[in-house]
């Protein structure tokens, strides 16, 4: 075989690998892509109560947008008006889809003989960079009022920074049905294990002075460091909130 014959058989080779190459391409881009289903993360599963970590579904999506609107009843109606409730319930559920997995890991949903009764959603250090709102996400058609009330309760209910080495109650709510059966206490566990994975050495959270859930949190090693009353009743129509802390 001579130099000439040798150079074309060398590039048809290239050729060939080419076309192998551009055909593969064509096979891969061509697959229907594959969605992994969210996997349970169980983190207590004792007798009828179960914690596990929020997944992206729309039953969970679901739940939470229901759950933790009707925990803020009173002062979403004070912010904006009864017939507004509606339209929060479905921006809520529309802006927990697709969201980076992380921020479900933030989030606990707990089950009782199977069926979701509660929640509790907490904060760390970075959290709010980490998770900022999406420009794509559609806001319902409040009107001018609505759209104030609400930036007022997102101002009074929101903890802007959380230092680091702190763990934030963002809420933590149960279903009316299913009171009294110790699902919040178990919550609160849950979510102190949790902190304390991220080596956390503080957790606060702040209470209004007429909510019930006081009681829990004393009983849980929870202490008032502080008590904020101003703007409270213009921002939620109550008169003072507590912040309460505890050393883990």
């Amino acid at each position: 075989m001579n130099r000439d014959q040798c150079k074309t058989t060398k590039q048809e080779h290239n050729e060939l690998l080419a076309k192998g190459k551009q055909s593969l391409m064509a096979v891969v881009t061509q697959q229907p892509l594959y969605y992994a289903p969210p996997v349970e993360e169980v983190l207590y599963n004792n007798g009828p109560i179960k914690i596990r970590k929020m997944m992206d579904t729309n039953e969970d999506c679901s739940f939470y947008a229901h759950l933790s609107t009707e925990a803020f009843t009173d002062k979403i109606v004070h912010a904006t008006k009864e017939s507004s409730i509606p339209k929060v319930i479905e921006f809520t559920r529309v802006t927990s889809k697709g969201r980076p997995q992380e921020l479900y890991d933030r989030i606990f949903v707990a089950e009782y003989d199977g069926v979701r009764a509660g929640l509790c959603s907490i904060a760390y250090h970075g959290d709010k960079e980490k998770f900022p709102e999406r420009s794509s996400d559609v806001v319902p058609d409040f009107d001018c009022c609505d759209v104030c009330g609400l930036l007022c309760l997102d101002s009074a209910t929101t903890e802007k920074n959380v230092p680091v080495g702190y763990c934030y109650i963002e809420y933590i709510c149960v279903d009316d049905k299913f009171r009294g059966k110790g699902i919040g206490k178990v919550l609160m566990d849950v979510v102190e294990t949790d902190a304390k994975h991220h080596n956390c050495k503080t957790m606060y959270l702040w209470v209004v002075s007429t909510n019930r859930a006081l009681n829990l949190y004393s009983r849980q090693g929870y202490f008032v460091t502080e008590n904020k009353t101003c703007c409270l009743t213009c921002m939620l129509g109550v008169k003072k909130a507590s912040r309460m802390d505890k050393p883990i």
